[in-house]
């Protein structure tokens, strides 16, 4: 075995103290899916080498693009990155793929999970930072308030992913200070002010006042009845889950999901969360049947849309398993653990 730091190509990068990272297309970066790639943007990384993250110019205008959509997919981006596996990553040669791995995994290495965890955490904060860049720039326009809470929300979102909730905060405040407000908007900012605000377990009453808010001002512009909506509505319900208030989280996550039925969002992901919430708070509320009726429809939903497979499915299946528990019924919900 050929010791880590003495693997030929380490060496070589090490020389050149400069690595550029290709990301395109933008929303699922080939070289991610390589393994020399990754292998070569962690060895510039733990060699405090110089890494410079190129786009080309299409997918570069692309990203920014989606960045000022309310709607936009800079979360697709960050799932690609979060999921970087090394040991998933592709060679043409299998000869090279044995040989780092072996590098990787012997005692002197990073092994998998630590180079994975470098990588994912340098390119995140890359992605941060290039919202955060695009953010200053659209706060400077005059008007496009639609462009300016966008980004404020995505940049909040995944800062608050990050656990960098002073920076979230920071941010929030720009965007509030440069839309409009009482109007759409500034909706949407309160919205993720809210959420802020519960992530961080802190002043609960500032974050009910920051989603009754939102929801006042979405009621008003006709668009409560949307995506957006009933995501606002599984928000409040978590925060008034979270203060114990059972029984108003139930209704707001049935109001969210009474939402996705009437406006053909059976098929979103925000669908599935609602239904299985109000398995969950039922759950609480000691009503097991109705959980149970919940906790399957949210797995039958889940089945057809093909994300049973998925962490979150695997939440709902256990979730199930513990119901089955309370049951007292261990043989089910050792199977539900199981699957």
């Amino acid at each position: 075995t050929v010791p880590f730091e003495q693997f030929p190509f380490a060496r070589d990068v090490k020389l050149i103290g400069h690595v550029l990272a290709l990301m395109s297309p933008w929303d699922g970066p080939a070289n991610l899916t390589r393994l020399w790639c990754v292998y070569e943007i962690f060895t510039a990384i733990v060699n405090e080498c110089e890494v410079t993250v190129l786009m080309p110019p299409q997918d570069k205008a692309s990203l920014q693009d989606e960045m000022c959509k309310p709607d936009g997919a800079p979360h697709k981006i960050y799932k690609v990155i979060s999921a970087v596996d090394v040991e998933k990553a592709n060679a043409t040669s299998q000869d090279d793929k044995r040989q780092i791995l072996e590098a990787i995994r012997n005692s002197e290495g990073p092994g998998a999970s630590g180079l994975n965890k470098k990588v994912r955490e340098y390119l995140k904060t890359w992605l941060v930072d290039e919202l955060q860049d695009e953010f200053a720039k659209v706060l400077r326009k005059q008007g496009a308030d639609e462009q300016k809470a966008a980004l404020c929300c995505h940049v909040c979102h995944l800062l608050i992913d990050e656990g960098r909730a002073a920076e979230a905060k920071e941010a929030l405040t720009s965007g509030e200070a440069n839309v409009a407000h009482s109007t759409l908007p500034h909706g949407r900012i309160l919205q993720e002010r809210g959420y802020l605000g519960m992530k961080q377990g802190k002043d609960f009453e500032a974050s009910e006042a920051a989603f009754l808010k939102a929801r006042e001002i979405y009621a008003a512009s006709g668009n409560l009845e949307s995506l957006q909506g009933a995501t606002l509505c599984d928000s409040f319900g978590s925060l008034l889950r979270k203060k114990n208030d059972l029984e108003g989280a139930l209704k707001s996550f049935a109001d969210g999901f009474s939402i996705c039925e009437r406006n053909a969002l059976m098929k979103s992901s925000i669908a599935t969360t609602l239904i299985s919430n109000i398995g969950f708070v039922n759950q609480l509320r000691g009503d097991q049947p109705s959980a149970w009726t919940a906790y399957e429809r949210a797995k039958s939903i889940r089945e057809e849309t093909g994300t049973l497979e998925t962490p979150s499915g695997a939440l709902l299946l256990a979730s199930m398993a513990s119901a089955k528990m309370e049951e007292n019924n261990l043989e089910a919900a050792e199977q539900l653990f199981k699957h």
